[in-house]
């Protein structure tokens, strides 16, 4: 396992939320290259922060899972297992396209309703 994955498991988490919030940002996009390790704790960590958490369907990845006792697990798989999982409680699950359509209506005062409510 790869130590400090996630933005509150690493030493500077306290001091980042401090400055997000000190500048008024309460929500967060995540995006990276390993959904089911980084970004999904870095979704879970946000949450708990009390952030608002945005995961776009399309920009983020993972890898195939080779079989370790529970069977193999394609990236499509996992990575779907994934975007269900934390849109049920912890993150706005969306396309680029809506995630856009977002942007846009919270810049003129919309606000999304709360994942899993």
């Amino acid at each position: 396992m790869e130590p400090g994955c996630g933005a509150a498991l690493t030493l500077e988490a306290d001091e980042l939320e401090r400055a997000l919030g000190g500048r008024a940002i309460d929500a967060l996009i995540v995006v990276g290259t390993v959904l089911n390790v980084c970004c999904e704790s870095t979704v879970r960590d946000a949450f708990f922060r009390g952030f608002r958490v945005f995961l776009p369907i399309g920009l983020n990845t993972t890898r195939h899972h080779s079989d370790i006792g529970f069977g193999e697990f394609t990236a499509e798989e996992l990575a779907g297992a994934v975007y269900t999982s934390l849109g049920h409680r912890f993150a706005h699950v969306m396309n680029l396209r809506e995630l856009m359509a977002q942007i846009g209506a919270e810049s003129i005062g919309g606000r999304p309703r709360t994942p899993g409510v």
